[in-house]
């Protein structure tokens, strides 16, 4: 009779614990502070919990750079409380400026667990990876995510996710957008001879801005891919190359920079990266060298589109249309691999 008490007990306490943790998400959702974080959906279904998005956000992986507290000097351990701060920018989009293992005593962060824990990242789990939806509809946003055409780059459209944040950290998945521009990347590779299995890469990025929304806008264009920056990518591995450019001053915007793009229109421009403005230094503080140098070549790398500020665009013919977002590229090496 007493094992039946307990296990009743256990049991009622189980229902009370999800009945509280319901109730306090619910109080999230419709009180929680708005805001839009960037994903990329992966794997869109699952056959035995119905239509869903498998959800991969830019604040899953966190740069050593960012990590404060205890985080800073010790291995975080899997499944262990962080808690990341987020700041929201120009272009709605909340972003990660620091995480730690204690909780902030103001502004607004993520609670989130230790996914696992490498050398320079840490990945993060926030409760928001799985972006359940209606029967069929799953594998059609996945299919929307790529917009291809015939010989054109294909060009990836960030999925931005829209999230009520509560008090303690806690965030609950509220709907979703398409963000206003995507950004395709394909490397350019010699023309094929015979005996050969894959063609040497040129070293030149052919690059893809389009426009997904529904109204027109336009972005910058800077000479020499002036507009983007060269990033180094630690998501798989240590990183210790460093881009020469990292900390150049841009040119000023003129209006011949500015293309202003009809809905479902896109721009395309090349950039060498052979070219010395391009050069990275290599894992010893050598020479700056190209990325596809041998030495360089297994280390990865994206391509980040940088909108210039507003008030420097004061003036010019379509100011008010210059969409003032970021665009991180698929990373790559100089292998020639893609992710």
């Amino acid at each position: 009779m007493m094992r039946q008490w307990i296990i009743l007990a256990a049991a009622s306490l189980q229902v009370l614990v999800l009945g509280f943790m319901a109730g306090q998400r619910e109080a999230v959702l419709h009180g929680g502070q708005a805001i839009k974080l960037r994903s990329a959906p992966i794997d869109p279904r699952d056959l035995f919990r119905g239509d869903y998005v498998r959800l991969s956000y830019e604040a899953s992986n966190i740069n050593r750079s960012l990590w404060r507290g205890d985080l800073s000097s010790r291995k975080a351990e899997r499944g262990e409380r962080v808690y990341a701060v987020l700041e929201v920018g120009d272009d709605g989009l909340a972003r990660v400026t620091s995480v730690t293992d204690g909780r902030p005593d103001e502004g607004l962060f993520l609670r989130g667990r230790v996914g696992w824990h490498g050398g320079t990242q840490l990945s993060v789990k926030y409760g928001l990876e799985a972006y359940f939806m209606q029967q069929g509809t799953a594998l059609e946003l996945e299919r929307n995510r790529v917009r291809d055409a015939d010989g054109q780059v294909p060009v990836q459209v960030p999925l931005d996710m829209d999230v009520a944040v509560g008090g303690s950290g806690i965030a609950v998945l509220r709907g979703h957008q398409w963000a206003p521009v995507g950004l395709g990347l394909r490397l350019e590779r010699q023309p094929r001879t015979t005996g050969r299995r894959r063609q040497p890469w040129t070293g030149i990025v052919e690059l893809a801005l389009l426009n997904a929304s529904e109204q027109p806008l336009a972005i910058v264009d800077l000479p020499d891919g002036g507009s983007f920056d060269l990033l180094p990518s630690e998501r798989w591995r240590d990183n210790p190359c460093r881009w020469i450019g990292e900390n150049k001053e841009r040119p000023s915007v003129r209006d011949a920079d500015v293309r202003l793009l009809a809905p479902g229109e896109r721009h395309t421009l090349r950039i060498n990266l052979r070219d010395e403005a391009w050069f990275v230094t290599g894992p010893e503080d050598t020479s700056p060298r190209t990325l596809v140098d041998r030495g360089n070549r297994t280390y990865w790398f994206r391509l980040v589109y940088r909108p210039p500020s507003p008030e420097t665009i004061e003036g010019l013919a379509h100011a008010a249309a210059i969409w003032h977002g970021e665009l991180l590229s698929r990373a790559f090496n100089g292998r020639q691999m893609v992710d």
